[in-house]
C-alpha cells in the first residue's frame, strides 16, 4: 500500500531516528508480548467456558479467572510500554529534524528569501513538522501493532476451527478492496489539502503588507482570492470525511452480518457436537478485534497520508 515516494519519505524519517534505536527497539520488543496477550485471552475464554461453565463446574474456576485478569493487566502494561517508547522516539526524531531544518534555513542565500514567501518557510518549520509528529508517528504505532495482531488472531482462528474462520475470510476481500480504494482517494484529497495549506503564506504576506493593501484599496480582491483557497480546502476535507464515514459504516455493517452468520453456522455445529460453545463465544469475541483494526486502518492511513504530504 506504500508507493515508492512514500518509502523515500520513510527512509528520511528513519535516518533521523537512528540515534534513538535503543528506545525504538524497546518498543518493538513489546510487539511479540502484545500479540501473545491477544491470543491468550480468547484461548482462556475457551478454557473457562468449555472446561468449567459448560459442565456446571465452578471448582477451581478462580484460577483461569486469575489468569484472565493477569493477561489483561499484562496487555495494558505491554501496550503502554510499546506506545510510549515509539512515540518518544518519534518526538526526539522530530526535534532533531526541526533543528536541522532551522540550521539549513539560516544558511540559505538571500535570493531564496527574495523568491520564497516567508509563510512557506514557517509552514515547513512549524505546522508541517507537527503534522509529521502527531499524525505519522502515532498512526504508524497503531497501524503496525493492529496489523500484526489481526494476522495472529486469524491464524489462531484457523488452527482452532477452519470452517468457522472461513465465514470471516469470505467477507474480507470486499473490505480490503474498499479500504485500498478509500486509501487512494484519501491520498488525492490530502494532496489537495497540502496544496491549500501551502498557500496560507498568502494570508501572512497580506497581513505583513496590510498597509499596502489598504493604500491600493485591494481589500475585496485579497478577500476573494483567500476565500477561493478556503473553499478548496473545505471541499477536500468534506470528501475526506465522506470516504471515512462510508468505510466506517460499511465495516460496522459487515461486522454485524459476519457475527450473525457465525452464530447461525456455529449454533448448528454446536448442536451437532462438532463445535464447542466456548469456541463459538471466543470467535464472536475475537471478531471485533479483527474488524475494528481494519476499520481503524482508514483513519490511521489518512493520518499517515497527511504526514506524507507534509514531508
Amino acid at each position: 500500500m506504500l508507493k515508492g515516494l512514500d518509502v523515500k519519505y520513510l527512509k528520511h524519517f528513519f535516518h533521523f531516528a537512528q540515534p534513538y534505536r535503543r528506545t525504538a527497539w524497546i518498543g518493538v520488543a513489546m510487539l511479540p508480548l502484545s500479540i501473545a496477550c491477544s491470543l491468550l485471552f480468547p484461548w482462556l475464554i475457551i478454557q473457562v467456558i468449555d472446561g468449567y461453565l459448560s459442565h456446571g463446574n465452578i471448582d477451581g474456576l478462580l484460577t483461569p479467572i486469575f489468569y484472565l485478569v493477569a493477561v489483561l493487566i499484562a496487555s495494558y502494561i505491554v501496550d503502554t510500554t510499546y506506545a510510549y517508547n515509539l512515540r518518544k522516539t518519534g518526538q526526539f526524531t522530530i526535534a532533531d529534524m526541526r533543528s536541522v531544518l532551522v540550521s539549513r534555513v539560516l544558511k540559505l542565500p538571500r535570493s531564496y528569501f527574495d523568491n520564497t514567501p516567508i509563510g512557506i518557510t514557517l509552514s515547513r518549520l512549524t505546522s508541517d513538522l507537527e503534522t509529521i509528529g502527531d499524525s505519522f508517528v502515532q498512526a504508524v504505532v497503531g497501524l503496525v501493532r493492529d496489523s500484526l495482531n489481526t494476522i495472529a488472531l486469524l491464524i489462531m482462528m484457523l488452527v482452532i476451527d477452519w470452517k468457522l474462520t472461513m465465514v470471516v475470510l469470505v467477507v474480507m476481500p470486499p473490505v480490503i478492496y474498499l479500504t485500498v480504494y478509500v486509501r487512494n482517494r484519501l491520498r488525492q484529497m490530502h494532496q489537495i489539502t497540502r496544496s491549500a495549506s501551502e498557500r496560507h503564506w498568502y494570508l501572512q504576506e497580506v497581513l505583513f503588507g496590510v498597509k499596502t493593501v489598504q493604500l491600493y484599496r485591494a481589500e475585496q480582491e485579497v478577500e476573494t482570492k483567500y476565500q477561493s483557497y478556503t473553499d478548496e480546502f473545505l471541499a477536500a476535507q468534506m470528501k475526506v470525511n465522506k470516504y471515512d464515514a462510508i468505510l466506517f459504516s460499511f465495516i460496522s455493517g459487515v461486522t454485524s452480518i459476519t457475527i450473525a452468520l457465525m452464530i447461525w453456522f456455529g449454533s448448528g455445529q454446536v448442536l451437532e457436537a462438532s463445535l464447542t460453545l466456548g469456541v463459538l463465544i471466543a470467535f464472536i469475541n475475537t471478531l471485533e478485534k479483527v474488524f475494528i483494526p481494519i476499520r481503524d486502518f482508514t483513519s490511521q492511513i489518512a493520518s499517515i497520508q497527511s504526514s506524507f504530504a507534509a514531508f
